[in-house]
């Protein structure tokens, strides 16, 4: 079972005072212009996350990264994560949009260029219609492309979904669900609860501290991860926080 204390790591504004010491990681989708680019200090917070996870237990096959609230930067830390557990990972990693209502930008433009979920569910197109590779071969997006309003709430509860996750466990190792915001959707909790465990994804200036207890407490039938403050500032030197556990 994973255990119940929350680990918190904070992801700081980049700063780049040593461009020579900086290892950001870059994902490019195949026929896409699309390029997502994670600064180090991304990479490196959610590396020691991964690192600290599976040292102690075994990384789930289905995670889902959630919010309280919009705009918390939910889409590019899943995004980020998948890359860099393909990068550091001999697994197959497939990062799957369950964002119908608010996703991302680059998600919508990989959405013009694939079938998107929900034709998929209803087998109305193959495999490859509907993922999109990238440079990295062990690592697979699939958009949620279009889904007609009056459909999202029976599709994130229905079997078909449940059904079609699992046959996707059958071809990948891992999955990464970018989940909408908790409170902004009654839709969220069913299709987090699609995940074995879950990350949620704090900005800070975003979510009050009472938001995001209220948050937790929907989704509190899971098992946590941890939190990861996105954007934080803190008054620390960086040459003194890598010296520091950010957990």
């Amino acid at each position: 079972m994973f255990g119940k204390r929350l680990k918190t790591i904070r992801v700081k504004k980049p700063i780049y005072t040593n461009p020579m010491l900086e290892y950001p990681i870059q994902l490019h989708a195949i026929n896409s212009e699309i390029t997502y680019s994670f600064p180090s200090d991304l990479v490196d917070s959610l590396r020691h996350m991964m690192t600290k996870l599976s040292r102690s237990q075994r990384v789930p096959a289905r995670l889902s990264i959630v919010s309280a609230l919009r705009q918390e930067g939910v889409s590019f830390v899943a995004q980020a994560l998948a890359t860099i557990m393909a990068h550091d990972l001999s697994r197959r990693i497939c990062l799957i949009d369950l964002n119908w209502n608010w996703s991302s930008a680059p998600m919508r433009d990989l959405a013009t260029r694939s079938s998107g979920l929900f034709p998929l569910l209803h087998g109305e197109v193959p495999w490859d219609a509907a993922i999109i590779q990238t440079n990295q071969p062990n690592l697979s997006i699939l958009p949620a492309g279009p889904l007609p309003s009056t459909q999202r709430p029976v599709i994130a509860r229905s079997d078909t979904l449940q059904a079609g996750i699992a046959k996707l466990n059958q071809h990948f190792d891992h999955l990464i669900f970018d989940i909408p915001a908790i409170l902004t959707t009654s839709d969220a909790i069913p299709l987090a609860s699609l995940g074995d465990a879950c990350c949620v994804v704090v900005q800070q200036g975003i979510s009050s501290r009472a938001t995001v207890k209220r948050a937790l407490g929907e989704i509190d039938h899971l098992p946590m991860l941890g939190i990861v403050m996105n954007r934080a500032q803190v008054a620390t030197p960086p040459w003194l926080l890598k010296w520091i556990p950010q957990e």
